[in-house]
């Protein structure tokens, strides 16, 4: 892990004696946990630390609920990308058009986590850590799949331009993919999976030949 942060991604196992519920506490260094009442000066600096303590623990996050007032984000909530439960679409079987389509759906991955952290506007424009649930009801990810989570995958300035220079010289996005791999260490160290990879790799051809067509026409205007 980078800033040397140990990976813990087994946790605390907790079982009610009552309910037999489980929930999952994680394991890490008291410096990377977010505590009630810590301070941060923006909600991007408290994104970013609830995103390194959630890559550190085996999970992934994502924003969610906010309120403004006069346009200020007053309260803002971060979750688990597990939280809720995905939208279950009705379908009328007696329709004939609905019967004669099939649709294969994707399975949810959400478990209906309740772990979040609220964070609220202070007097001194500020944002204080309000809430904060750290038990998740579901077990973390193993180390070996870490890359696939949203909060580890991430392309750097340098593999984007390495993504760039690549397509200026017509290499392809598999081929691409697989130096990427081979030069890094592992598709692990890539920083996306490969279809991302192909969506991204393709996304910034498309900028490199817009900015070409753009340079050519200044110039040549």
């Amino acid at each position: 892990m980078d800033d040397g942060i140990a990976y813990q991604p087994v946790g605390i196992e907790h079982i009610s004696p009552i309910s037999g519920k489980k929930s999952y506490y994680p394991e890490c260094g008291a410096s990377i946990k977010p505590i009630e009442d810590m301070i941060f000066d923006n909600l991007e600096f408290a994104q970013a630390f609830y995103n390194r303590y959630a890559l550190a623990c085996g999970f992934s996050i994502r924003k969610t609920t906010q309120w403004k007032s006069r346009g200020i984000i007053q309260c803002k909530y971060f979750v688990c990308t597990k939280e809720g439960q995905k939208a279950v679409k009705e379908v009328d079987t007696l329709d004939e058009e609905h019967q004669t389509k099939q649709k294969r759906r994707k399975p949810s991955q959400r478990t209906g986590c309740e772990t979040r952290i609220r964070l609220e506007l202070t007097t001194d424009v500020k944002y204080q850590v309000y809430n904060f649930i750290e038990a998740h009801n579901h077990p973390f990810v193993v180390e070996d799949d870490m890359h696939f989570i949203s909060a580890a995958r991430n392309l750097s300035f340098t593999k984007k331009t390495l993504m760039s220079d690549f397509s200026n010289i017509n290499i392809g996005p598999v081929r691409a993919f697989n130096i990427m791999r081979t030069i890094f260490g592992g598709f692990d160290q890539v920083g996306a999976t490969k279809v991302e990879f192909e969506c991204k790799f393709l996304r910034e051809t498309k900028i490199s030949i817009l900015v070409s067509m753009m340079q050519k026409w200044w110039f040549n205007d």
